[in-house]
């Protein structure tokens, strides 16, 4: 997702060279205690965690007076779900740097890890006793939502976590386990809560904005939500998620300018990836500009010729320039890579249509139906096509296959034009009668299907009937 460290900082990429000849080779080279921090940082932002390992214990073979190097492999080792050895690790830690908190609160997640629970709480407990400043009681509050966390006990766990951040709000611990337990507890209500006021103190706490969007996703507050995400990156402006998400936000409601607006950042401040480039080829042809569209799914492609979405939408583009026998290719390309996306069935059986291909263009509908036989959309291209091609006694098979499997009022519109079209006049209209009743807003749907009904007049009658008075 970003780019490499090694472009923004030539001396990590000196120091890694360093570090993997020497262990390559079996020399024996001095690191500074800095220098081994920031390769241990390193290979975990990079997920090696065995690499990170063995940093750390190269750092407590080199410093082993100091518990530095004890711990970062403690907490390595939880994290990657290591159990064995870590307590000896911590208990080296603790002989090293007796009155540290930092050994202490590590033992009872590990404890908790291997489902010693009531060992855990017991010393997050005797801790939280002798806790003498708000930072301390935060970090003990922090792991005690950890135990929780562990146990399912997730209301429990957001308490706790509320707690530690109403002693410290600077705590970032908590702040990035917080949204974990407002998605496993639902409180999404509590959390905007909680984080209005936690900015209102910290008006500059980036992942406090970061988590406030989410919670406010939830809810369905969308533009406060992008607010949200922007006002986080705003304060720490290398940031990436939250630009991805305030602009996943503005393309999930549409608003494809500031989407693209928040794409571009990510563009110019990190590495672009096929999902980046798919998304602003989709925010292009949400805003009707197909030929932008098509650059940005191309570049997707090259980087990942695997991106079905791209080559589905890059073939929707080709059919809107009517390139139809390329997109029917491009269309394979991304049923070859995805064959149980519906979607992409019907736009090659379209593509197909284009061309005069009926067979062809038959069997790919069929398939999409076949795929999601709940989906009003297909059966009502489906029966379009079967209509424009003269296939009336078909089409009325599909559209009674089509309610045993799917809802809607469309499918009632569908039919009324089917009828017309049968020169079933009365009992069209009686069921043009239904329809506009169950959805009025709906009928523009006839239009569609059959465009000249629409200077009908007794179609145009019946549907003035019908006519909300609001309107």
């Amino acid at each position: 997702m970003r780019r490499t460290q090694f472009h923004d900082n030539p001396k990590l990429a000196e120091l890694v060279h360093k570090f993997e000849e020497a262990s390559e080779k079996g020399q024996s080279v001095f690191f500074e205690p800095n220098e081994l921090s920031d390769l241990i940082d390193y290979y975990e932002s990079e997920f090696l965690p065995n690499r990170a390992l063995e940093v750390c214990q190269f750092g407590a073979s080199q410093y082993p007076y100091t518990p530095t190097f004890h711990l970062r492999q403690a907490m390595i080792m939880l994290d990657s779900g290591q159990d064995e050895g870590i307590l000896d690790l911590l208990d080296q830690a603790e002989i090293l740097s007796p009155i540290s908190l930092e050994p202490k609160l590590l033992r009872a997640e590990a404890l908790a890890s291997v489902g010693r629970f009531l060992e855990a709480g017991h010393i997050l407990k005797n801790l939280e006793d002798k806790a003498t400043t708000s930072e301390e009681l935060s970090q003990i509050y922090y792991f005690q939502a950890l135990v929780c966390e562990k146990q399912e006990q997730f209301g429990q766990m957001f308490q706790l976590l509320e707690k530690a951040l109403r002693e410290d709000p600077n705590n970032e611990e908590a702040l990035d386990r917080m949204w974990v337990s407002v998605e496993l507890s639902k409180k999404y209500e509590e959390s905007i809560r909680i984080h209005e006021e936690l900015i209102d103190k910290e008006p500059y706490s980036y992942k406090a904005w970061y988590n406030l969007g989410h919670a406010y996703s939830y809810c369905g507050r969308y533009e406060d939500a992008a607010d949200a995400f922007e006002y986080s990156y705003l304060v720490n402006e290398n940031f990436e998620y939250a630009y991805r998400d305030c602009a996943e936000i503005c393309f999930e409601t549409q608003n494809f300018i500031r989407a693209l607006q928040c794409y571009s950042e990510v563009m110019d401040r990190f590495e672009a990836d096929s999902d980046l480039l798919l998304r602003i080829g989709q925010c292009y042809l949400g805003l009707d500009q197909p030929e932008t569209a098509r650059r940005f799914f191309q570049q997707a492609i090259r980087i990942d010729p695997l991106s079905d979405e791209s080559f589905f939408h890059l073939g929707e583009c080709q059919m809107e320039a009517g390139e139809y026998k390329v997109a029917i290719q491009t269309f394979k390309r991304a049923i070859r890579v995805e064959d149980r996306r519906e979607e992409y069935f019907a736009a090659l059986a379209e593509a197909y249509y284009q061309t005069d291909d009926l067979e062809k263009a038959d069997l790919h509908f069929q398939t999409a139906i076949e795929l999601a036989p709940e989906s009003t959309e297909h059966w009502l291209r489906y029966a379009t096509f079967l209509l424009d091609t003269d296939r009336l006694r078909e089409g009325f098979e599909i559209l009674d296959q089509a309610e045993e499997h799917a809802v809607g009022t469309e499918l009632q519109y569908c039919r009324v034009g089917f009828l017309l079209a049968a020169n079933e006049r009365p009992e069209a209209l009686f069921l043009l009668e239904e329809a506009l009743t169950d959805d009025f807003d709906l009928h523009p749907e006839l239009f569609k299907l059959l465009p000249e009904l629409e200077a009908d007049p007794e179609v145009r009658a019946v549907i003035n009937t019908f006519r909300p008075l609001e309107d």
